[in-house]
């Protein structure tokens, strides 16, 4: 006699397996990439238009938080229509804190890293040069004296110097909130784009490295206000913090290294500005 209860399964088959969810198209990852990338370019072009003699962070301590709340508001607001669009998760964006306790010292480490790293770059660059004959010393301190950065377009340096509500809130706010944070979240966003439209991209050592270089040249870009050759290295040391990023899998040793880093460049500004002679004395 067939058992009952194979005859009931027969006659009522179990309902299929349920489909796996179906990821997020490729069109609307385009669309999140494309308004991420659009982020540098339109910041360049706003610096690049901005008036001779008017900093980009204003030159009061009101003015300057108010810059940051806008900035950050135009920034959230394009990143959470990216997101939004691509249904973007926490994991596509890095934000994992990984290596657990490692975060604030390898971020530290970090920024040592990228403030020393150029530093041997130009060393080497202008050694060979001169050792070529390709150039003199004095030719090439003169090329990086014409081409220092431009951060008076960036910052009031006299403010930096006398004023110690806008020299902190440039230490604090716009170091470790504008830079650090929203700078790697939007590294995050951007590598998260090139990952979903390139899947393969990733799974190589290669491919890693490639995506921490186009988002190093966009991040390179978005600094062009301050010069070309400062855009330039701005874009060599965006190109370390990427692949800290990618190596780690995650955004906050990255945020650390940035937010230490700007920091730091903050203070040694107003170093600067507050002793011009001896600056002067260590140039000679």
């Amino acid at each position: 006699m067939p058992d009952a209860s194979a005859s009931a399964a027969a006659r009522c088959p179990a309902p299929p397996p349920p489909l796996p969810s179906k990821p997020a198209s490729k069109l609307r990852w385009r669309l999140h990439f494309t308004l991420v990338a659009s982020l540098p370019l339109v910041a360049a072009a706003i610096g690049l238009a901005q008036p001779e003699g008017t900093p980009a962070l204003s030159s009061d301590p009101a003015g300057l938080l108010w810059v940051c709340l806008s900035s950050l508001g135009a920034f959230g607001a394009v990143l959470g229509l990216a997101c939004l669009i691509s249904k973007a998760s926490a994991k596509d964006l890095l934000l994992t804190w990984r290596p657990r306790r490692w975060v604030v010292p390898l971020g530290l480490l970090y920024s040592i890293g990228l403030r020393v790293g150029p530093l041997i770059v130009y060393a080497m660059i202008a050694l060979l040069a001169v050792a070529s004959g390709a150039a003199s010393p004095a030719s090439v301190q003169r090329f990086f004296t014409q081409n220092s950065p431009h951060i008076e377009r960036l910052l009031d340096l006299k403010a930096m110097g006398e004023n110690s509500a806008y020299f902190w809130l440039n230490v604090t706010v716009v170091s470790v909130v504008i830079g650090g944070l929203r700078e790697e979240f939007w590294r995050s966003a951007f590598i998260a784009g090139l990952r979903h439209l390139w899947p393969d991209l990733l799974e190589r050592k290669s491919g890693q490295i490639a995506c921490a270089a186009i988002a190093a040249v966009f991040f390179g870009i978005g600094h062009l206000p301050q010069g070309l050759f400062a855009a330039a290295t701005i874009g060599l040391i965006g190109f370390g913090l990427g692949i800290a990023m990618v190596l780690h899998r995650s955004i906050w040793p990255s945020v650390v290294a940035h937010s230490a880093l700007d920091a730091a460049s903050m203070a040694l500004v107003a170093f600067v500005v507050r002793h011009p002679n001896l600056m002067q004395h260590i140039g000679r």
